[in-house]
């Protein structure tokens, strides 16, 4: 059974098939070897209104938040910046609350 899609509070937005494929396709360009999501499965599920941070799904439940560049090419391997979270619901505690707290 699947589970039901989460909840984002703002400035925090899920984002549709076409933004997906988009933000994915960025990312697959942006993350060169050596980054810590190289070779991850990737799947973008929210973005922030406010900066280019792109909330990831990754294989095994864990969540990252990524701040793409948007230069069109592969980064340093500093770049984008991203953070890793346990869980969606650690991500959401750290990140989504306060930043919608802020609004």
């Amino acid at each position: 059974m699947d589970s039901p899609p989460p909840i984002f509070l703002e400035p925090w937005r899920p984002v549709n098939a076409e933004q997906a494929q988009q933000l994915l396709r960025e990312a697959l360009v942006e993350i060169s070897p050596g980054h810590p999501l190289h070779q991850a499965v990737l799947v973008p599920i929210a973005q922030s209104r406010l900066a280019d941070d792109v909330l990831f799904k990754l294989h095994d439940g864990r969540v990252a938040v990524v701040h793409l560049t948007w230069r069109r090419g592969p980064e340093l391997p500093a770049w984008p910046s991203c953070r890793i979270y346990s869980s969606f619901d650690d991500w959401a505690e750290q990140i989504m609350i306060p930043d919608h707290n802020l609004e």
